[in-house]
């Protein structure tokens, strides 16, 4: 029996194997408080914010609720060894509540 991979399989993996050949830091997810519906601008608003925290490269994903509202996913690098960007981690944060 042959299988068949779908394009989508094989790009997404193409994209996989591609990004695996960089150093991330971080992996985000940003919402928006109001809505956002355009990708260009969606993607342009969180890169603009990530400049702020001396981010280097990201690789950003503008994925669609059900609703059709915006929602970005990324993956971030920063500097040099050692960058922590300049905001609260979530552990930091959680850890902070107790």
């Amino acid at each position: 029996m042959v299988t068949a991979t779908k394009r989508g399989d094989l790009i997404r993996g193409q994209y996989a194997e591609f990004l695996q050949g960089y150093n991330w830091d971080y992996y985000l997810t940003s919402t928006f408080r109001k809505p956002r519906r355009e990708p260009y601008y969606a993607l342009q608003s969180v890169w603009h914010e990530l400049q702020h925290y001396s981010v280097a490269r990201a690789f950003l994903v503008a994925e669609p609720h059900q609703t059709g509202d915006l929602h970005i996913h990324g993956l971030v690098a920063g500097t040099g060894p050692g960058w922590r960007p300049e905001l609260e981690l979530p552990w930091d944060i959680w850890s902070g509540l107790f």
